[in-house]
């Protein structure tokens, strides 16, 4: 019997983080380093904003999901997003998507053109949102002091030049994004 390796995927925008986020991200990591805070910072290389989350999806749909990512964003353009405001889950800390009526579009397109392929359409609405920060279950952060502090923050702009298919790889020193396949924005 034959097995096929499964990857865990999603689809996303790389964010690169200028200076801002950057602070925002440092008072994470000071955060972080109290004893009990429960806080664990995003690497800067893993900051991302997701589209789709696909799961574990067997390798050989890869180029599949390539192709039709191809297809679906063929006729899109670069994006230019902001960021405001922070907001919780019950186990992240992001920095918010001002609304965006082509995001929006793009990321309707793109489910409807993965649906087509057999991927399952998300239950929920999509809330765009740059994940900064994990928190653990018994974590020790003043969540509504935070909200507080930067609820009406504008953090800076997102030049989204490609969507990215990329592949979640949990290792010993923490998660890895790698890009397996990307569609430049660029026209």
């Amino acid at each position: 019997m034959t097995t096929h390796k499964r990857r865990r995927l999603f689809i996303g925008l790389a964010y690169q983080p200028g200076e801002r986020v950057s602070g925002v991200l440092e008072s994470l990591r000071v955060l972080a380093a109290s004893p009990g805070a429960g806080v664990r910072p995003v690497a800067p290389e893993n900051l991302h904003i997701t589209l789709k989350f696909l799961g574990m999806i067997p390798e050989s749909d890869i180029p599949l999901l390539s192709q039709v990512m191809d297809q679906a964003l063929a006729a899109e353009a670069g994006l230019e997003l902001r960021l405001a405001g922070i907001g919780y889950f019950k186990q992240a800390i992001w920095l918010g998507v001002e609304p965006d009526a082509r995001l929006d579009a793009l990321v309707t397109r793109l489910n409807r053109f993965l649906a087509v392929v057999g991927c399952q359409p998300d239950n929920k609405p999509f809330v765009p949102h740059l994940t900064v920060a994990r928190l653990r279950p018994d974590h020790r952060v003043d969540l509504s002091a935070l909200r507080e502090q930067y609820a009406d923050r504008e953090w800076e702009g997102l030049q989204a030049g490609a969507v990215n298919l990329y592949e979640s790889r949990t290792l010993p020193d923490g998660v890895r994004y790698e890009v397996l396949h990307s569609v430049s924005l660029l026209r």
